[in-house]
C-alpha cells in the first residue's frame, strides 16, 4: 500500500485511455478493459486526478514469478495419470475468458503428457449465463495451433444437452452437462480468486455453475444464499453456496484439477494439481494470504479499475461495488462512492444473466422497493445482481467511469466520461479534501478495515 497526496498531476486532469486486445474476429479492434496505469508505480495510479487529494493504492505485494510456461511445466510434468491406455476421450472444462486462465499454455503443457497421443481430446467451456464464446474468440484464447487441432465446445443451456440428477439436501435441483457423463476421463481447469458467494471461485464452482442448468442457476442466485452472512467474499468454511457446490460436483468423476492463482496484474504464480478436493484447498489457502488486504484507515471514495473482458459489460463491472461493501468490515465509510472504471465496449451485456440485469436496473425506481419484492418473492439469475446492487446503493452512491455513459440514463448509477468529471463531482459531492482509495484490480483484493 503507497500513500500519495495529489494537488497538481503531471498529468492533465481528465486524461486516461481505455486498452484494447487483439481483434475479436470482428475485423476491428474492441477496448478490453480500463487500465490507465499501465505502470506500476504509485504515481500513474493517480493519472486524471485533480485536485487537493489524500490517495492511498491497494494492491496485494508483488511476488516474483518465473515464466507462465515454467510454472505450468513444472506443475504438469509431475502428473502420473494412471490408466490412460484405456481411455479414448478427454474432456478438458475451462473458465470461459471472463478469467484469465492461461489456457493455450496448460492445454499445451497436458497435450505433451505420455498418453495423450491418440486420444480425442476436447474443451467444454464453463460459460454458465455468460454470452457463448465465437470462434475468433476461442481461436485467440488458444490460439490457431491448438484449435485446429482439439475440439472446442460452449456450455449448452438447451433442455436436450442438460441432464437432470435429483436435488441437494436443500432441495436445489442438479442439473448439468451432458457432455460431462459421456467421456471418460474429465479434466477441470479453475481460477481461484475472491468471488462474493462461493467465497473464491475454481475448484468446484467451475463445473457445478459453470455447466449446470438455468434451473440451478436460478434456484442457487437466490436470497437464501444471498442473505446468508457466510456467503461472502473469501469465506468457505460453513459456508452453505459453497458446500452446496460440492454436493452438486460430486455427481461427476474429476480424474485430474489444475486450478491457478494471478496477481493483481494477471500474473500466474501458483498452478495446483491433482484431486479436485485437494487442489482447492491448497489454493484457497494460498489465496487467503495473498488477497487479503487490511488497510488502516477508512476511505470517503474507492476508486476500482477491472481489466479484461470484466471491464466490458455492466453486468461484470458493476460486481465492483460489492468487492468494496461486502467484506467482513468495508474500508468505505457509509454514503460514500464507489467508482467503477470500465470501458463497456458490450453495453450491460448480451447474455441471459446479462439481459435480466439490464431490464431490472432499467426499472429500479426505488432501490428498497425491489428489495423487498425479492425477499418476498425471489428472483433469478440475473436479477440477483441487480438485488445486489440493490443492497450497496443502500450504503453507498455507485458510478462508473466510461466511454459509453449513456446507458445508464435513467438508471440509479451515476455516469461520467473522465476522471476530471468524476473529481468535479467528488469535490462538490463529497469532500474539498476526500480520502480516495485507488484498487487497480478490485477482483484480485478483499480490502478489509483493520480493527
Amino acid at each position: 500500500m503507497k500513500k500519495i497526496i495529489v494537488s497538481n498531476p503531471v498529468t492533465r486532469a481528465g486524461e486516461w485511455r481505455i486498452g484494447t486486445s487483439p481483434q475479436d474476429g470482428r475485423g476491428k479492434f474492441r477496448s478490453h478493459g480500463f487500465h490507465p496505469w499501465g505502470s506500476r508505480k504509485a504515481k500513474h495510479y493517480c493519472m486524471g486526478l485533480a485536485g487537493n487529494f489524500n490517495i492511498q493504492v491497494l494492491k496485494p505485494p508483488k511476488i516474483v514469478f518465473k515464466k507462465v510456461s515454467s510454472i505450468i511445466r513444472n506443475s504438469i510434468s509431475s502428473i502420473e495419470l494412471k490408466n490412460l491406455r484405456k481411455i479414448k476421450n478427454v474432456l478438458i472444462i475451462a473458465p470461459d475468458n471472463t478469467r484469465k486462465t492461461h489456457l493455450r499454455e496448460i492445454l499445451t503443457e497436458l497435450l505433451r503428457l505420455r498418453g495423450f497421443s491418440g486420444k480425442k481430446v476436447s474443451v467444454l467451456f464453463a460459460n454458465g449465463l455468460h454470452r457463448r464464446m465465437d470462434e475468433a474468440q476461442i481461436k485467440w484464447l488458444v490460439g490457431e495451433k491448438l484449435f485446429s487441432k482439439l475440439d472446442f465446445f460452449n456450455h449448452s443451456l438447451a433442455r436436450e444437452d442438460i441432464k437432470k440428477l435429483g436435488v441437494t439436501k436443500a432441495g436445489i435441483p442438479i442439473t448439468l452437462n451432458r457432455r460431462l457423463f459421456e467421456s471418460d476421463f474429465i479434466i477441470s481447469i479453475g481460477v481461484v480468486e475472491p468471488h462474493l458467494y462461493a467465497g473464491f471461485s475454481g475448484g468446484p464452482k467451475t463445473i457445478a455453475i459453470g455447466l449446470s442448468g438455468k434451473d440451478t442457476i436460478d434456484k442457487t442466485h437466490h436470497p437464501r444464499f444471498l442473505d446468508n452472512p457466510n456467503v461472502n467474499l473469501g469465506v468457505v468454511k460453513n459456508n452453505p453456496f459453497n458446500r452446496m457446490l460440492w454436493e452438486i460436483v460430486r455427481h461427476v468423476r474429476v480424474g485430474l484439477a489444475i486450478n491457478i492463482l494471478n496477481d493483481s496484474d494477471g500474473n500466474l504464480i501458483y498452478c495446483f494439481t491433482g484431486r479436485l478436493e485437494k487442489v482447492y484447498k491448497e489454493a484457497t489457502r494460498k489465496a487467503r494470504l495473498y488477497f487479503n488486504l487490511k488497510v488502516k484507515e477508512m476511505a470517503d471514495v474507492v476508486i476500482c479499475g477491472l481489466g479484461g473482458e470484466k471491464a466490458q459489460n455492466a453486468y461484470q463491472a458493476s460486481r465492483a461495488f460489492n468487492y468494496v461493501i461486502n467484506t467482513k468490515r468495508t474500508i468505505l465509510k457509509k454514503g460514500g462512492l464507489i467508482l467503477t472504471i470500465a470501458s463497456l465496449g458490450d453495453g450491460f451485456g448480451n447474455g441471459i444473466g446479462e439481459i435480466r440485469f439490464e431490464e431490472v436496473i432499467k426499472n429500479m425506481k426505488v432501490p428498497d422497493y425491489f428489495i423487498s419484492r425479492v425477499k418476498a418473492k425471489g428472483c433469478v439469475a440475473g436479477e440477483h445482481r441487480a438485488y445486489m446492487v440493490a443492497k450497496a446503493l443502500r450504503f453507498a452512491r455507485l458510478g462508473f467511469v466510461t466511454e459509453n455513459p449513456l446507458i445508464f440514463r435513467k438508471t440509479p448509477f451515476l455516469a461520467f466520461r473522465s476522471l476530471k468529471e468524476a473529481c468535479i463531482f467528488i469535490e462538490r459531492e463529497i469532500s474539498k479534501n476526500p480520502r480516495i482509495a485507488i484498487i487497480p484490480n478490485i477482483f484480485s483484493v478483499i480490502a478489509t478495515l483493520d480493527r
